[in-house]
């Protein structure tokens, strides 16, 4: 800027600090709408000057702190209709920028129809921004909501003042539904009242809210099924183990062995159902074991079948010779049923679910066997149906935990992201393949084993002991006499305490011991496992086993050194006779 006086041109820095009216006389018109100006008045008005016409705008802003009136005066040359043209063009334009610019969405509505939005409209719901021009403002909306905002939409033009801030669901051109946060206010639109509203997208806000409940629900559901998963496991322990005793000294009826195997099947059902609701509140060490996955189907086909329903039919397709597999079966089993209930929920009107077992190798399927086992073998296990299908955004997002397309409370969101996981903890891998109305196919890839388990067999080889030494720890009696009388049959020597301070005592009196077979949680001023290390400093040969119904993550204890209960009369002669072995 420059200040034009007498003869000379001065900077605007010149000014600074000085009376206007030093450089415009107060009696001439523009001094006079000057001080009109400073007086509170908006204006504008034109004035003949020697450098040309000029229009200017006075426009009161607030009073300095020395309590004089502060008025910003706009300069324009030209006369006065268009002056006031282009500034209107400069605010207009300024208006349009900041509009544009917004990261929230800004829509006009004029009766029911969009007169005006910026481009985070357009991003939001998925239309060009020419396209929403016209568009009817409710078909947006999704069906539910559109009642609640028609009426605020009525109030507000009827002179009512509903409340500025509202929520909502939106619909995007490609279907999906969004979470929005509204604020609305009625403005004039070419003369017409319509309603400006600000949007804000709050969808992936609130499915972080909801998520972190969920999680803090998944915790204190883990430690609640963490502090009963000890005692019912104890009772689990003692149940099993009278009911092989008894199975032991039965005879030869078979009726009695029938019905007593029946029970026993029925106490590690038992068993099993507590460890896949530890799975389901915090992640659980597998036990990975050669399996064959088609044996697991057969034995999982008739729940598969009860979960699909009627309406939905089950085939299972399987090669003759199939890989035995390296995984834990029963999280297999838990995997299997999560895509059997996603399968089911993408079938409201029923349809078919195909399970498909192959060899693969470096993802090409294979017949018959190999002679060499390729560093890339796996069996893959395949759950076709022809449902819904995903479209690609879904897909992509299928395997995050808490993501679901369900309604809330329809599903948690944690099935195929625990199956991720569960096959990452395998050493395989998940993929999708699926399309919108083309239905979807759930592959998980395990790895091969190089051989077959067999469960019976070892049964049939219990080993047994040579007269060792055995230190046995645990509170419950029932427990402590079922081990106790298994050990003793095994041919050990079995010295039992029920809390530290007597395992102390009896460790003083009874002389050296080879093993110490303790529980996790005892009483006493010392854990079990505190109790094994002070044991160990008097005895450093002295070899320790643990029991417990908890999972060895929990409670801190290494896999190997944990028999967990309920055990088999097999598994404790098992495991105790290895840890003997593996003494230095």
């Amino acid at each position: 800027m420059e200040i034009s006086g007498g003869d000379s041109v001065r900077s605007a820095e010149y000014a600074i600090g000085t009376s206007i009216f030093e450089h415009v006389d107060p009696a001439s018109p523009l001094g006079r709408d000057i001080a009109r100006g400073q007086g509170g008045d908006n204006f504008v008005s034109s004035h003949d000057l020697p450098e040309g016409e000029l229009s200017f705008t006075f426009r009161p802003l607030r009073d300095s702190p020395q309590g004089d009136r502060i008025c910003r005066i706009t300069a324009i040359p030209g006369p006065l209709e268009i002056a006031l043209q282009t500034r209107l063009g400069e605010v207009e334009d300024r208006y349009y920028h900041l509009v544009e610019a917004a990261p929230d969405a800004i829509v006009v509505v004029r009766g029911e129809v969009i007169a005006h939005c910026n481009r985070a409209m357009a991003d939001l719901v998925g239309y060009p921004q020419g396209e929403l021009i016209g568009m009817v403002v409710t078909d947006l909306i999704v069906p539910e909501d559109r009642a609640h905002i028609l009426a605020l939409r009525a109030r507000r033009l009827g002179g009512e003042n509903p409340p500025q801030q509202y929520s909502f669901r939106a619909l995007t051109r490609s279907g999906l539904r969004r979470d929005i946060e509204a604020t609305a206010g009625l403005v004039q639109w070419d003369g017409v009242p319509a309603i400006q509203v600000v949007a804000r997208d709050v969808t992936t806000q609130r499915r972080a809210a909801r998520n972190l409940r969920h999680a803090q629900r998944m915790e204190a559901v883990g430690r609640l099924t963490g502090g009963v998963a000890h005692d019912f496991n104890n009772l689990l322990a003692i149940v099993l183990g009278n009911l092989e005793i008894v199975l032991d000294e039965v005879g030869d009826s078979d009726i009695l062995i029938k019905r007593l195997e029946t029970a026993i099947r029925a106490t590690e059902r038992g068993s099993t159902l507590t460890h896949s609701l530890l799975a389901f509140a915090r992640r659980q060490p597998l036990d990975p074991a050669p399996a064959d996955v088609n044996l697991a189907l057969v034995g999982m086909s008739t729940l598969l079948r009860r979960t699909l329903g009627a309406r939905i039919r089950l085939e299972i397709r399987s090669p003759e010779t199939l890989w035995p597999t390296l995984v834990d079966l029963s999280q297999l089993e838990n995997t299997l049923l999560n895509l059997a209930i996603n399968a089911r929920d993408a079938m409201p009107d029923g349809g078919t679910v195909i399970v498909e077992t192959a060899n693969v190798v470096d993802g090409q399927e294979v017949e018959g066997e190999q002679a060499v086992i390729a560093p890339a073998s796996f069996v893959r296990l395949t759950m076709r149906d022809d449902g819904l299908g995903m479209e690609k955004q879904v897909r992509e997002q299928a395997i995050e935990p808490f993501f679901t397309t369900k309604e809330i409370g329809q599903g948690s969101g944690l099935g195929l992201s625990m199956a991720y996981g569960f096959m990452k903890q395998s050493g395989g891998y998940l993929t999708i393949d699926s399309a919108p109305g083309k239905g979807s196919d759930i592959s998980l890839y395990l790895p091969r084993a190089d051989r077959q388990g067999d469960d019976a067999g070892v049964a049939d080889r219990i080993p047994r002991g040579t007269g060792e030494r055995i230190l046995l720890i645990d509170d419950e009696d029932d427990v402590r006499d079922y081990v106790a009388a298994q050990l003793s049959g095994l041919g050990y020597e079995v010295i039992s305490a029920g809390s530290a301070r007597e395992a102390s005592s009896l460790i003083g009196e009874q002389g050296r011991f080879d093993l110490l077979l303790t529980d996790v949680v005892v009483p006493g001023e010392l854990s079990g496992d505190a109790l094994a290390r002070h044991f160990r400093h008097r005895d450093n040969r002295l070899v320790v086993l643990f029991m417990s119904g908890h999972d060895p993550g929990v409670i801190g204890i290494a896999p190997e050194q944990l028999l967990r209960k309920p055990f088999r009369h097999w598994e404790l002669a098992a495991r105790v006779r290895a840890a003997l072995d593996a003494r230095p």
